[in-house]
């Protein structure tokens, strides 16, 4: 359970953001169709709500990881998360992709995780790449508690 004294302090943020500018409003939010709402993980609008639903998106908390956009409801997962992502970076620093015949079709393998790539020679290349990409944005990771929705976009953000 958040204590109500951090969502309080979350919806006064997210009205200062708006009242000095760092939080950009969107003109035509509420209308006949119901408000939309920023999605801070999705990076995206919401469908329009129904007016009255609002402020229970907006109280509604998720933990992110900072290197990425893993997100969970539940405390202790991205940890968890950015764990999984450094291990999987180490099983990967040496694998490579190796051709294996099964039955009659050759398949490419990660030797790091055994994942097949059936026919697409470069799934497995970006499979690597993207691997070993993500562990030095995951290095130094941690986990933050943050507001799911917003009545806007932070400042600069691409809409």
């Amino acid at each position: 359970m958040v204590p109500e004294a951090l969502v309080q302090d979350i919806e006064e943020q997210t009205v200062e953001d708006i009242r000095t500018g760092r939080v950009a409003v969107r003109e035509q939010i509420e209308g006949p169709s119901g408000q939309r709402l920023w999605d801070n993980i999705d990076g995206s609008w919401t469908k329009p709500l129904p007016a009255e639903q609002a402020p229970l998106f907006l109280r509604k908390l998720v933990y992110r990881c900072d290197a990425c956009h893993e997100a969970s409801n539940i405390k202790g997962a991205i940890p968890e998360h950015i764990r999984q992502v450094l291990e999987n970076v180490k099983t990967h620093q040496r694998a490579r992709i190796k051709a294996e015949l099964v039955g009659r079709e050759t398949i490419q393998v990660c030797t790091g995780c055994k994942t097949a790539f059936p026919s697409r020679r470069q799934q497995g290349v970006r499979h690597l790449e993207r691997v070993r990409a993500m562990g030095p944005a995951h290095a130094n990771a941690k986990e933050v508690l943050m507001a799911r929705f917003s009545l806007g976009p932070p400042q600069g953000a691409k809409q």
